[in-house]
C-alpha cells in the first residue's frame, strides 16, 4: 500500500549551525517553506521517493561541451526550472538544456546540451570543483553549493543569480575530518549531505540560518550533526543525489550505487540497495527530479546512461 507524504519526507526544522538534529526523516516540523522549482517541487509537493531500477538504461553519445552533446562536468545538478545543467568542473558553470521544458520519452538525447558552458559570476577557481547542488538556507534563501577537491576543505556558495557569495570551512566535531579528498554533496530537504572519497562515512550538516556567516575568507565553519557508515562509502567519486525516504545515490568509478540511510546520530548506518553499471567507466551523476531519472556519464566518456524507475 502506498505510504503517505509524512512517511516519506517528514521534514526537520532548519536550525542553522549546529542545530543538533538527529534524523533526516523524523521530526514534527511544518511543511517546507522554501520554493523548490529547481527540484520540480519534489520536497514541497510531497512526492514519493525515487527508487531507480537497474534492469535497463537508455544511452546517448555526443561530444563534450557542444550543442547537441554532453556536459563535461563531474557531479551535476539538473535544474528543470531554468533549463540548465549546473556543474562545478572544470569551473563553476552551467549549460543550456532546452529539452527540460518537455517530458522524457525514452531517448537519452533528452539531456543533450542546447548551449556550451557559461561560467558563473565570480567562479571559484579552475579544476577545484567536484559537485554542485541546490539547497536552501534557514531563511529559505536559495543557494548553489559547490564541493571541492583535494586539499580544499570548504564548501562554496553562489546566490540564485549565480554570483559567488563565499564559503564555509568543513569541520567534523570529533569525527574523521573530511579534508584532502574529493567531496560529493546532495540536499535532503533539511540537510547538506557530504560524501568523501577514501572515507567510510556520509556526513549530514545543517544549513546556515542565513547568508551572514558565508564570506570569501571562508572564516566560519560548518560542523555535521549526523553521519552514516558503510564500508563501501570510500568508493564515492564525483556526485551524489537525494532520492527521498532516506535514499541516496552515490557516483562510483563503475557507475552508481543506491543506499538507504538509517538515522542514529553519529552512529548512523547505510544499506546498499542497488548498483547501476555498464561496460565502461563513470565520472558523473545527477538526478532529473521532474522525470525521475538518474543520469550518469558526461565528462571524458562523452556518453549519458539514463536509468529510470
Amino acid at each position: 500500500m502506498k505510504q503517505d507524504y509524512w512517511t516519506y519526507n517528514k521534514p526537520l526544522s532548519m536550525t542553522g549551525f549546529g542545530g543538533g538534529a538527529t534524523s533526516l526523516s523524523n521530526a514534527g516540523g511544518a511543511l517546507f517553506s522554501f520554493v523548490d522549482d529547481e527540484y520540480d517541487n519534489f520536497f514541497t509537493g510531497g512526492k514519493a521517493p525515487i527508487n531507480i531500477s537497474n534492469s535497463s538504461y537508455d544511452q546517448f553519445y555526443g561530444s563534450n561541451n557542444a550543442v547537441g552533446g554532453t556536459h563535461e562536468g563531474l557531479g551535476v545538478f539538473f535544474d528543470t526550472s531554468r533549463g540548465r545543467i549546473y556543474a562545478a568542473y572544470p569551473t563553476s558553470t552551467y549549460y543550456g538544456w532546452n529539452n527540460s521544458s518537455g517530458t522524457y520519452a525514452g531517448n537519452a538525447n533528452y539531456y543533450a546540451l542546447s548551449s556550451t558552458r557559461t561560467n558563473m559570476a565570480g567562479t571559484y577557481g579552475y579544476y577545484l570543483g567536484r559537485d554542485m547542488t541546490v539547497a536552501y538556507l534557514g531563511d529559505d534563501t536559495q543557494v548553489f553549493v559547490q564541493s571541492n577537491n583535494n586539499g580544499n576543505n570548504t564548501l562554496q556558495f553562489f546566490n540564485s543569480a549565480g554570483y559567488h557569495m563565499g564559503g564555509l570551512t568543513l569541520t567534523t566535531g570529533g569525527t574523521n575530518q573530511p579534508i584532502s579528498q574529493d567531496h560529493s554533496i546532495a540536499f535532503s530537504g533539511t540537510h547538506l549531505l557530504l560524501g568523501v572519497s577514501s572515507h567510510n562515512y556520509i556526513y549530514a550538516y545543517d544549513l546556515p540560518a542565513n547568508s551572514s556567516t558565508i564570506n570569501t575568507s571562508n572564516s566560519n565553519s560548518i560542523t555535521p550533526v549526523m553521519k552514516y557508515y558503510h564500508s563501501n562509502f570510500n568508493s564515492i567519486t564525483y556526485g551524489m543525489a537525494w532520492g527521498g525516504g532516506n535514499r541516496v545515490y552515490i557516483c562510483t568509478s563503475s557507475g552508481a550505487t543506491q543506499y538507504l540511510l538509517t538515522d542514529n546520530g553519529f552512529s548512523g548506518t547505510a544499506t546498499s540497495v542497488a548498483s547501476y553499471t555498464w561496460n565502461g567507466g563513470n565520472y558523473s551523476l545527477g538526478m532529473d527530479y521532474k522525470n525521475r531519472k538518474l543520469v550518469l556519464g558526461g565528462y571524458s566518456i562523452v556518453r549519458y546512461y539514463v536509468f529510470g524507475e
